[in-house]
């Protein structure tokens, strides 16, 4: 049985892994910076995070721990509560505001206003956390819990099928199937939307190239899921008993690489466990952060 604690941990480590290199995107510039491979924790190179610090996270990671404050503070998770949350939350934050953000924090202001669209990536990764608090149960509850949460500021249809889609995955991972399997099986699924055997295809086509950057960089570096979603099912596939090396390529391919990052960490995390060698940057993320208060181990 997954452990969701260790969910929880390797989340909110990717996305802190991803501070320094988040949204750069130029791999030259990245490769230069990392000669080493992004492996510690670092100051933000891009104009993004201005505040933050090696050890603090992104916007994204500060959705996580705002999810893990709900439902820890809370009677478990609770959609409204956190809706009333995070609208304190980004009433007083020096954190990115991006536009799927801006557009919903409007709309609780004014409920005549439309829904946010976005089809970044993020809303899926930011939801599919959600794997990692709740307790297990009914597959189906859990789909609904995590469609629901990503409707909450990324309304694209496409977007909710793919954070079902991960979410189907780590159920088969739970069950015992190989990452690949997982993949195939979730893909088998009937999605409003999405054609995931599509993405899935494309994602395999791509691993016969020995050069993961370009790969990562033809299918899109940005946060729309057309490029971001089979860029994750590819390091997926290619390192899909290797987090710390999924990780890497993943970060030093660069754009939206936090994003991506959440989903390869909750999902390789669900097939083959917490890396003990990540134990230095989580008691680092841990004592800075003061995670202890909301969760133990």
């Amino acid at each position: 049985m997954i452990s969701r604690p260790k969910l929880i941990k390797a989340a909110l480590t990717a996305d802190a892994l991803n501070l320094g290199p988040h949204w750069v995107y130029d791999q030259s510039a990245l490769a230069n910076a990392y000669p080493e491979g992004v492996h510690q924790l670092t100051n933000p190179l891009s104009s993004y995070h201005p505040d933050k610090t090696a050890g603090d996270f992104t916007h994204y990671g500060d959705n996580l721990v705002l999810m893990l404050r709900t439902v820890s503070e809370g009677d478990g998770w609770n959609q409204g509560d956190f809706a009333h949350r995070w609208q304190e939350f980004w009433s007083d934050t020096s954190s990115y505001c991006d536009g799927a953000t801006r557009k919903t924090l409007a709309r609780l202001e004014d409920h005549s206003l439309d829904a946010s669209t976005s089809n970044d990536i993020a809303g899926a990764s930011i939801a599919l956390f959600l794997t990692g608090l709740l307790e297990n149960g009914e597959p189906e509850k859990m789909i609904d819990a995590v469609r629901e949460r990503t409707g909450f500021a990324h309304r694209d249809p496409e977007t909710m099928d793919v954070s079902e889609f991960f979410t189907r995955v780590i159920g088969r991972l739970d069950s015992g199937d190989s990452v690949a399997d997982a993949l195939d099986g979730a893909a088998s699924a009937d999605y409003k939307q999405l054609n995931a055997a599509a993405y899935l295809k494309k994602a395999k086509s791509a691993l016969e190239s020995g050069d993961p950057f370009k790969v990562a960089a033809d299918f899109g570096l940005g946060c729309s899921l057309p490029g971001a979603f089979p860029g994750v099912l590819y390091f997926l596939l290619r390192h899909p008993n290797d987090m710390v090396a999924a990780l890497n390529e993943n970060a030093l391919a660069g754009g939206d690489n936090s994003a991506r990052a959440i989903i390869i960490a909750l999902v390789l995390t669900a097939a083959n466990g917490w890396d003990v060698s990540l134990d230095p940057l989580w008691n680092s993320l841990k004592q800075k952060n003061n995670l202890e208060v909301w969760m133990a181990g």
